[in-house]
Parts: structure tokens; sequence; C-alpha cells
């Protein structure tokens, strides 16, 4: 079994050891488990939430400014069945394409890509 400290825990200098030396102990960092199990759902939940709206919208800056998964592949230097699945919505850009979008169309993408204030936290059951 490895020997790490989970990820609530610190290791810091305990100057109160009876030999006067300085010895690494963990001590927590104020939240407990539960609080972070917690946290580390919502988080989730929300950029799970943030995730199929960005698929969205690039889906529709795909469809929007080219004609086809042909013309899309031959424009990002990717397979045509990646361009397809994005044409279709069905899966999302890696960051390189994302970035080559605003680079070569950066009024179009952004247009497109740019979250709305109406899209935030659509779905997370968040009430920011």
């Amino acid at each position: 079994m490895f020997d790490t400290a989970p990820p609530h825990t610190l290791t810091a200098l305990d100057n109160s050891s009876s030999l006067g030396r300085d010895e690494p102990t963990k001590t927590s960092v104020g939240m407990s488990s539960g609080k972070l199990t917690k946290n580390r759902k919502s988080k989730r939940q929300e950029s799970m939430a943030w995730r199929k709206n960005f698929i969205r919208r690039w889906s529709n800056f795909i469809n929007s400014e080219f004609e086809g998964p042909a013309h899309t592949a031959f424009e990002f230097g990717c397979d045509y069945s990646t361009a397809e699945g994005w044409h279709d919505g069905l899966n999302g850009p890696s960051g390189p394409f994302v970035g080559l979008a605003y680079q070569r169309w950066p009024d179009r993408a952004d247009a497109h890509l740019r979250e709305q204030e109406h899209e935030k936290y659509k779905g997370t059951g968040s009430a920011r």
C-alpha cells in the first residue's frame, strides 16, 4: 500500500516535538472529506454541463461556417470522422482546434463559442 496523504491533508513542520527537532506531520486544511466530496460532485456537474453546452456551441459554429464534414476536415486538418462528429454534435474539439478556430476566424468563433449569460450553469441546479 502507498504511504500518501489524502488530498485534504498537508505536510507541515511540527515544532512541538519533545526532541526539539522539526518533524513532518499531517495537518488538516480545514475541510472534512464530506465537504470535499460534495464540492467535487458539484464542480463535476458544473463542468459536465459546461462541456455539454460547449459541444452544442461548437457544433453550431461548425455547421454555420463550413459546408460539411469534408470542408471542416480540410480547414482544420482533422479526420473526416472527427469533423462529422462535430457537425452532428456528438463530440467536441480538443484545445488546439479551438485555438485554431480563434486564430483563423476570431470574430465568428467568438460569436459562437463564448458562453452567453443565459447559458451559465444551465442544468446544474445552481442558483448562480
